[in-house]
C-alpha cells in the first residue's frame, strides 16, 4: 500500500534522505554532524540480541532505515555497522573495531578518527573539546594505569587483556 505515517513529534527515518533531513544540517560542524549520527543511532535502536531474518547470508539487519522502522533492537555489532552507514552516506569514511568482543564505530572528519559507540551510549571528549578516538582512548586509559599502579591489583589479566585487544586492531 506504500503507507507513510509521519508525525510532528517524531523525525522521519523513511528514508536515507529523509533520515539526512530530519538530523544533518548544512550548518552543523562535522563534529555536530557525528553527534547526530550517534543519536540518531541510540534513539531508534535499543541494545539487544539481534533479529535474525534469514533472508541473507549474515542472518543481521545491516540496513539502518530497515533497523529504525522494523525491529529497534541489535547488539554493538549492529550499532556500530548503522553507525558506519549513515558516517558513510554523509560523506565521512567510517570504519568498526573490536574492542574485547565488543564493536564500536570511528568516523573521520577533521583529519582525524572519532569513536562513537551507541550501543553503550558513550564517547569520549578530549581536553579541546573534540571527540577521541579508539587509539587516543587507549593510550588515555593505559598512561593513567602506568601513573596509577595502585589500582592495578591483577596486572596479569589486564595486561593480557590490552595484548589480545593489540592484536585485533
Amino acid at each position: 500500500c506504500n503507507i507513510k505515517v509521519l508525525s510532528d513529534k517524531v523525525p522521519d527515518v523513511s528514508s536515507l534522505e529523509s533520515w539526512q533531513k530530519s538530523f544533518i544540517t548544512d550548518k552543523m560542524t562535522n563534529q555536530e554532524k557525528g553527534l547526530a549520527i550517534w543519536k540518531s543511532v541510540i534513539m531508534f535502536q535499543a541494545q539487544d540480541a539481534p533479529p535474525a531474518e534469514f533472508l541473507q547470508h549474515e542472518n543481521d539487519v545491516y540496513d539502518p532505515i530497515k533497523m529504525f522502522n522494523v525491529y529497534g533492537y541489535g547488539m554493538c555489532s549492529l550499532h556500530s555497522a548503522h553507525m558506519d552507514a549513515l558516517a558513510r552516506y554523509v560523506g565521512f569514511p567510517a570504519r568498526g573495531w573490536a574492542i574485547t568482543h565488543h564493536s564500536v564505530c570511528e568516523m573521520f572528519y577533521d583529519n582525524a578518527w572519532h569513536h562513537f559507540d551507541s550501543s553503550l551510549m558513550d564517547y569520549f571528549l578530549k581536553d579541546d573539546g573534540t571527540v577521541a578516538g579508539v587509539q587516543e582512548v587507549t593510550k588515555s586509559v593505559t598512561d593513567w594505569y602506568a601513573q596509577h599502579p595502585d589500582f592495578n591489583a591483577d596486572l596479569k589479566t589486564r595486561d593480557a587483556k590490552l595484548r589480545a585487544f593489540e592484536k585485533t586492531n
